[in-house]
């Protein structure tokens, strides 16, 4: 019998990185009967959503270490549920530090956190239940877009007029203050938009914090309170059951997906580094491994990050130099760090209880002045003597992390530039010891019960887990670097002008945080696609 042109592929579809995005793809397209490998340089799976050894007995997420936003399609979509995923019970609060001990308390519930800011202020008590009311007004607008691929502008396909028509509604929704308001917060300075609610600089200070954590914006930089929109985005787009710390670190979460994809009927290969898209009359039709294997397929899916994809994999020639030389210029230097220390007792935080630290996250960012400051150490590469830091301590509420009485201190380091001027070799030790005075001033015991570290700097995020620029979104959320232009408009369906690949990870719109969107997003469009060239 004659074979058909579909079998004459190894596969349907190759997707290139095992991250969680690249996961969800793989999941969803075979469980749509498509033929997917998956291939992952790594010998694990995870991308930076993964649990490793930190020292000796003592487990921790390596990188990404809380849950805030898993879409609730992903979830549904890949029944994850069944896969034995549970979280850490009580784990709600986060806590800004303040060095006089009187810190605040921020929490899911508005009405407690209200009342925890009166203490503070009692004008920023009231204000905070107008911003929080319309900063979810404003994320139920992009929140619109953000579910589904961007519609186009010029070339209206089939379902835009739809999407369109939808967004078009959640605007309407807004009075008419709000709507102009809605327009001018996406091009505003975090700092603007903050100083607009309030005057209590830590609680500024910690909203700055997540809404350009892992991005090189400072609170005072054009375009920044985007961020903020897009955490709030994608808190109403996840699932609420889903949140916080996932008993044995986040890399339960990158098991699951696995296991998902796994029984979808994805093959998963590790150690299976990509090094080219092989291209013939101008279409991707398979890839080169390092090992000079080479693996066939209809169409390819990258979850990587946009540089490495078209820069690094695809030959010279096959893209227009228009689209190559925006990504030549895609802003992805990453300007935060992981540092994770294995402790042999819980540290004494002033004015904290060992139960409000062990089930908190712990910020050290007093204001926006503080986070601008350490932002603009990293435009000269240097790192700042007083970085902002997210702490958290899970070990105490899970188990299975650590022999008894050891734990792990996960620490997200904002701002740490990509390189420094004397080189990270040389100065590794001493960015080391600031991270430990400051903490000291919040919990002076802590350099005595540190009992091992490791640290992760933008660049060795990019050597280990090859990832351009050690980015952790893949590329900066600012406007210019999303929505149509996410990469570029283009590509911003996750289709690309090289026909036979396709893109899906947080390079893509609407962007990183562990979501899952991306992906999900992707495995919808090119579904459709192969379809129509069927």
């Amino acid at each position: 019998m004659k074979r058909s042109q579909r079998d004459l592929h190894q596969y349907d579809i190759a997707v290139i990185g095992a991250g969680h995005n690249g996961l969800v793809c793989a999941a969803m397209l075979a469980k749509s009967g498509k033929r997917v490998v998956l291939l992952e340089a790594r010998q694990k799976i995870g991308g930076l959503c993964v649990t490793e050894e930190i020292a000796e007995d003592v487990q921790g997420s390596v990188c990404a270490h809380l849950v805030h936003g898993l879409n609730k399609r992903v979830v549904s979509d890949l029944r994850l549920s069944k896969h034995g995923i549970t979280f850490a019970d009580g784990f709600q609060s986060t806590i800004a530090l303040n060095e006089d001990g009187q810190h605040l308390t921020l929490t899911r519930d508005v009405a407690e956190t209200k009342n925890n800011i009166a203490s503070f202020s009692t004008s920023d008590a009231n204000n905070y239940l107008k911003f929080d009311e319309r900063l979810s007004a404003f994320a139920r607008v992009l929140s619109v877009l953000a579910d589904e691929p961007m519609p186009s502008i010029v070339h209206a396909a089939k379902g835009d007029e739809r999407q369109w028509h939808k967004a078009r509604q959640a605007l309407a929704k807004l009075p008419a203050d709000q709507s102009a308001d809605f327009l001018h917060a996406l091009s505003s300075s975090l700092a603007d938009f903050l100083d607009d609610y309030f005057e209590t600089d830590l609680l500024k200070g910690a909203l700055a914090h997540d809404a350009v954590m892992g991005n090189a914006l400072g609170p005072r930089s054009p375009g920044s309170t985007l961020g903020l929109l897009y955490r709030r985005t994608t808190e109403l787009l996840g699932d609420p059951h889903y949140f916080g710390h996932p008993i044995g670190g986040i890399g339960a979460i990158s098991d699951a997906l696995g296991k998902a994809a796994l029984e979808a009927g994805a093959d998963i290969r590790l150690g299976a580094d990509v090094t080219g898209l092989n291209v013939i009359d101008g279409s991707v039709v398979g890839v080169t491994l390092e090992d000079g294997q080479t693996i066939s397929a209809r169409a390819v899916v990258s979850s990587l990050d946009p540089r490495k994809t078209f820069l690094s994999l695809l030959p010279a020639g096959t893209a227009d130099l228009r689209f190559l030389r925006k990504m030549r210029h895609w802003r992805c230097e990453g300007a935060a760090a992981k540092v994770n220390f294995a402790l042999d007792a819980i540290p004494e935080f002033v004015g904290l209880s060992e139960e409000e630290v062990t089930r908190s996250r712990l910020l050290i960012c007093p204001s926006t002045d503080y986070l601008e400051f350490a932002f603009n150490h990293t435009k000269y590469e240097e790192f700042s003597d007083y970085p902002a830091l997210e702490i958290v301590i899970p070990t105490a509420l899970d188990p299975t992390l650590a022999e008894p009485d050891q734990h792990v201190m996960s620490i997200l380091v904002h701002y740490c530039p990509l390189h420094v001027k004397e080189g990270w070799n040389k100065v590794r030790d001493r960015f080391v010891e600031r991270i430990i005075r400051v903490l000291t001033t919040f919990a002076p015991d802590i350099a005595d019960v540190i009992t091992a570290g490791q640290v992760l700097t933008p660049a060795d995020i990019a050597q280990d887990f090859g990832l351009t620029g050690g980015h952790w979104h893949h590329g900066d959320l600012s406007l210019d670097q999303s929505f149509f232009f996410r990469p570029d408009a283009a590509a911003m369906h996750y289709e690309t002008p090289v026909p036979g690949l396709y893109v899906c990870g947080a390079g893509s719109h609407p962007g990183g945080s562990l979501t899952g969107t991306p992906g999900h997003n992707a495995a919808q469009v090119i579904l459709t696609r192969e379809k129509e060239r069927a």
